[in-house]
């Protein structure tokens, strides 16, 4: 559907956009990312007195090794799932640990999961929201309400309808007002 299609060919285009902001010097491009970059990792270049051409060497061994895994990867699949679909069983036999491990893909959801996710459902139950929103917010909402409730029964007593009631208050006032300006 479009609502998956349209992001997947917006992140596309970005992606080969950043491809090409990003291609190093090494293999002739002028890396923008790396340039916009520089002066958060000149004090790491000058710890590690590192010249340019031996950051070119660097890159280059780090391609290499890096397509030479991917190539690996790609050769082992193949081969396992193509040529001899029953390998990943004989290996599973002969590595259990190994196996289990990348099957649970290093057990970092699990970590992530009790490190971080847990703690904070934790937290956000118990103080957000049994105490931060029930007492507190929720509180001062009913609280409001309660102080409006008393008032409001409070000036009931004074709100009687009677316009003959109204105007004896009203005399009344005008009579302190005078009196304290005469008086004081």
């Amino acid at each position: 559907p479009t609502t998956m299609t349209v992001p997947l060919i917006a992140l596309a285009v970005l992606s080969v956009v950043g491809g090409f902001l990003g291609v190093p010097a090494s293999l002739g491009g002028s890396n923008a990312v790396e340039h916009w970059l520089a002066p958060v990792f000149e004090p790491a270049r000058r710890t590690l007195m590192l010249a340019s051409h031996d950051v070119h060497a660097i890159e280059y061994i780090l391609m290499a090794v890096s397509v030479v895994i991917a190539s690996g990867g790609i050769f082992m699949a193949w081969r396992w799932y193509t040529q001899t679909p029953d390998a990943p069983a004989q290996w599973q036999q002969k590595f259990p640990k190994m196996y289990q491990l990348l099957f649970n893909k290093y057990y970092v959801d699990e970590v992530y999961d009790a490190v971080i996710v847990r703690p904070i459902q934790n937290s956000s139950e118990k103080v957000l929201w049994k105490f931060f929103d029930v007492r507190v917010i929720d509180g001062v909402v009913n609280g409001s309400g309660h102080v409006v409730e008393f008032t409001a029964g409070w000036l009931r007593r004074i709100q009687t309808g009677v316009a003959q009631s109204y105007a004896v208050v009203f005399v009344g006032g005008i009579i302190l007002v005078v009196s304290a300006l005469f008086f004081f």
